[in-house]
């Protein structure tokens, strides 16, 4: 097999960033500048700014059995078949990216050449910023020319040496990660991820418009109204609001968040008062960001790559990018209410908007998710695995009591205020079972009072320190096999770091690879999880701590990341979650279009005549691995023209 990498450097007057590689390769504005392969020893570039492809360089593209390589090849595949018109099936390609995110690195090739450890002459050039921004953008800050070969021919040469250079840190990080390859299933996935995202996400692009054109007149509308009552310069200023609103007696606070505008307006009794704080509100909640998103990166009624294949990183489930699916708000949950919603927005009436809904704004933004909308004809067949992460948490930590539960058709959030309040199991109402979820999930990974607010803060559940350590203590006592859980993954992991050996718990199998170094986490599911350079170190409180080398989630940046039991609890139960979803894409996808996937939810665009002979497929082949047979694996779903929850 024939091994060849690839980089390419383009130029658009659209933004990638903004965008996406899907609709960014089909401006009509966008070109390929240079491409740069590698084929073992075999170095060579064309500059297309001064010539056509190179008969060798289209041999290599247009063969499937050469196997090309790159750095995010989603992007190289789009602009390779949108503007060179050379067809890119994924199964001839690889993407280092994948394989280092895999391995829990970043997702930046600069900075996963300095996470692995690259010599400086084989990472990539940091000059390339500048000379990205000179040649492969419109100037439109400066409103000059853009930089040209003839221009600007020195710097030219740094570019086609950047080029170049970009397939040297490609090619390093890659034998860098060679002891770690990549499983032949996960490739696999990956290449069914391609696939996914290449036939993309299906929208409603008129929808999309009449949505931000009433959106847009609302918020004037409602900006008008607020700078006439307050008599603000700029009332979307949260220090003007914030020192307006502290002048009146009845306001009492030092910050102007969306909670505090809603206790705000719990308070007030002052009307101008009321209606201004209603408007802050609404102006929050506006959609026009989202539906900006879709309509940035929609083309065709299509929106493309908006799934990034292990960009969790650590658990390897899949993260969301441009729209982003994973955190659209839940909306409007039926199809009728989806329906009346779209008849209004749809006539781009925002007066007949305001007379249709007494929150408008709030309409608009709970319309978002139903702007993903079958195509004419076609409908969403959809499932998702009923409370999976439970469900795994229980296998992984043999809850023989939960899993019955589960397995019996008990829901065990139900359980929890069966148990917490002494209230018969059907009479537990929507709220309470709503007020159990963050507890289950939240303590499940170890979760203490403080910690515990905070999340359930975040799934829209209020609770206070005191009710949140009952609740964790009445979490441990039932569940206690989920805190031995906690135990003995955190002893296995240290005595793998302490013995640079092998050791098991349950499940899990932690091993202590000297090449990296890097403490392996090997699943029940065959997959295995990594973390980078492990050390055990004393704590402030001189306990001694698992640390290891990996992306801060909140800082983004590579550095030293503590954990613990109930951290490398979370990780496992993710993984094999996320494991179980992928079992069922793979199974799904022989036989069915899948368009989307967020979470645990499996989504399929079908014609309408074969919407319940697909949604049989679906629950047929979104069934327990084999490795889990045991596990008490469910699915629950719908059939409509939009998505929702």
């Amino acid at each position: 097999m024939i091994f060849c990498s690839v980089d390419i450097e383009t130029y658009s007057e659209s933004d990638l960033t903004k965008v996406g590689a899907a609709a960014y390769a089909r401006h009509p504005s966008t070109r390929v500048l240079l491409i740069a392969c590698k084929c073992g020893d075999d170095m060579w570039q064309d500059d297309l700014t001064s010539g056509e492809l190179s008969a060798r360089t289209r041999a290599v593209l247009e063969d499937n059995q050469v196997v090309k390589i790159a750095w995010n090849a989603f992007f190289e595949r789009q602009l390779i078949a949108c503007v060179l018109g050379i067809p890119c099936p994924p199964t001839s390609w690889r993407c280092t990216q994948a394989h280092a995110m895999y391995l829990a690195l970043p997702a930046s090739l600069e900075k996963a050449g300095r996470a692995v450890g690259l010599k400086n002459e084989d990472q990539k050039l940091a000059a390339g910023k500048r000379l990205i921004i000179d040649f492969c953008k419109p100037q439109k800050k400066t409103g000059q020319p853009r930089k040209t070969p003839a221009s600007d021919p020195e710097d030219w040469k740094a570019m086609l040496e950047y080029n170049v250079q970009d397939v040297v840190a490609e090619e390093a990080i890659a034998e860098r990660l060679r002891p770690w390859p990549m499983p032949e299933v996960e490739r696999e996935l990956w290449e069914l991820d391609q696939a996914i995202n290449d036939r993309g996400i299906p929208v409603d692009d008129q929808f999309v418009a009449a949505a931000l054109q009433i959106d847009g007149e609302l918020r004037e509308r409602m900006v008008a109204r607020a700078t006439e009552l307050t008599g603000l310069e700029n009332c979307n200023s949260r220090d003007q609001m914030l020192r307006w609103l502290r002048t009146h007696d009845e306001i009492k606070t030092e910050t102007l968040t969306a909670d505090d505008v809603r206790r705000l307006l719990a308070e007030v009794t002052d009307q101008v008062l009321k209606e201004v704080l209603t408007i802050r509100l609404g102006l929050a909640r506006s959609a026009t960001a989202k539906y900006a998103a879709i309509e940035r990166s929609s083309c065709d009624g299509r929106v493309r790559g908006a799934l990034q294949f292990s960009g969790a990183s650590r658990t390897h489930r899949w993260a969301g990018r441009l729209v982003q699916p994973q955190n659209m708000a839940r909306g409007l949950s039926s199809d009728e209410d989806i329906a009346a919603a779209h008849a209004v927005i749809n006539t781009r009436d925002a007066g007949w908007m305001s007379l249709a809904y007494d929150d408008p704004i709030g309409t608009l933004a709970d319309s978002v998710r139903s702007a993903i909308s079958a195509p004419p004809g076609q409908t969403f067949v959809v499932r998702d695995y009923a409370s999976i992460e439970v469900v795994m948490l229980a296998w992984l930590a043999g809850d023989g009591e939960m899993l019955d539960t589960i397995r019996s058709g008990r829901d065990p959030y139900k359980e929890f205020i069966v148990a917490q309040r002494g209230v018969a199991y059907d009479d537990v109402t929507k709220a309470q079972r709503t007020y159990a979820k963050p507890v289950i999930l939240g303590c499940g990974y170890g979760l203490g009072g403080a910690g515990l607010v905070a999340y359930a803060g975040s799934m829209g559940v209020d609770m206070d320190e005191t009710e949140a350590w009952a609740a964790v203590r009445q979490y441990r006592e039932q569940r206690a096999a989920v805190p031995k859980l906690w135990r003995g993954l955190e002893r296995a992991a240290a005595k793998t770091i302490k013995r640079k050996s092998r050791y098991k718990f349950g499940g899990v199998q932690f091993e202590f690879d000297k090449r990296g170094p890097v403490l392996l986490m090997h699943l029940p599911s065959g997959r295995t999880l990594a973390y980078w350079h492990p050390r055990l170190e004393l704590d402030e409180q001189k306990r001694e701590q698992l640390t290891y080398d990996g992306m801060n989630q909140y800082t983004r940046q590579w550095s030293r990341i503590p954990t613990w039991g109930g951290k490398l609890v979370e990780n496992a139960t993710q993984s094999v979650a996320r494991d179980v979803l992928a079992h069922g894409l793979s199974s799904v996808s022989e036989t069915l279009p899948v368009v989307l996937h967020v979470h645990d939810e499996i989504v399929v665009c079908v014609p309408a005549s074969a919407a319940a002979d697909s949604d049989r497929v679906l629950e047929t082949k979104m069934g327990a691995p084999d490795w889990c047979l045991d596990a008490p694996i469910k699915t629950d779903g719908f059939i409509g023209k939009y998505y929702r929850k």
